[in-house]
């Protein structure tokens, strides 16, 4: 299944243009959505899920966000570790470098994210859009705190993860997703005094992210200042133009 990403810094308005793009084109689908379709039809494990809600370990916490839903999220970990073996290994690299207590739960969405994406592949003839997809993912790995050093890592990261047909990149100014955030609310993981450091290091770790992402596959850059309709409907228009087999 071919796959469209969407990247951009917290406040840009990504996440808001993925759900209007989802709600007005049938010919694609949601990741989440891919996720239930593929796993309709497979039993659910409730004492699995019951020991994992009741587990209050590190160590189980972590397992539950990639297990605990159902063991065929479990499967599609172990599946797409056996299909990109580098990633893990860079993302192995990244984990000391990552942020104090938020990185528990960052290392949480990567794996996750791999375990939906690969049980999201058995679906056929829809392309799949992915809000939080491996590129948007760098900024949790990389991002706040920020390392020159770590540019070869993501680099290598990003090699090996999964190739996507389209990057939607939205570009927003600092200021606009500041102010965006502030309205909406900034994630637990930001303390007030660290939110300057922490735009700085997404919009570095995101623009190292688009710069990469313009070598290896086709972008298109919408402004993030624009309406969401609108931009929802240079998204459609772009995945109309260049529709292909999407399996």
């Amino acid at each position: 299944m071919s796959h469209v990403e969407f990247l951009g810094a917290p406040g840009s308005g990504k996440s808001s243009i993925y759900r209007a793009v989802l709600s007005r084109e049938s010919g694609v689908l949601g990741l989440e959505e891919a996720v239930r379709t593929s796993l309709r039809a497979t039993a659910r494990d409730p004492i699995t899920r019951l020991a994992a809600g009741l587990s209050r370990s590190a160590e189980s916490r972590l397992w539950r966000a990639v297990y605990g839903r159902s063991p065929d999220r479990f499967q599609g970990l172990t599946e797409f570790a056996r299909a990109h073996p580098d990633v893990l290994a860079a993302v192995s690299e990244a984990i000391p470098g990552m942020h104090g207590d938020g990185a528990e739960e960052g290392l949480g969405w990567v794996l996750n994210l791999m375990a939906r994406y690969q049980v999201a592949t058995r679906i056929t003839g829809r392309r799949l859009l992915v809000d939080e997809g491996f590129y948007q993912r760098a900024v949790v790995l990389f991002a706040y705190p920020f390392s020159e050093s770590s540019v070869s890592t993501l680099d290598a990261y990003l090699d090996a993860a999964p190739a996507p047909r389209l990057v939607v990149y939205v570009d927003a100014p600092p200021e606009v997703c500041r102010q965006r955030l502030t309205t909406r609310g900034w994630s637990r993981r930001v303390a007030e005094g660290e939110r300057n450091s922490f735009l700085v290091d997404t919009f570095r770790v995101v623009e190292l992210a688009r710069e990469h992402a313009e070598k290896r596959a086709a972008t298109l850059i919408v402004d993030g200042t624009e309406p969401v309709e609108h931009n929802a409907s240079l998204v459609i228009e772009h995945l109309r133009v260049g529709s292909e087999d999407p399996s």
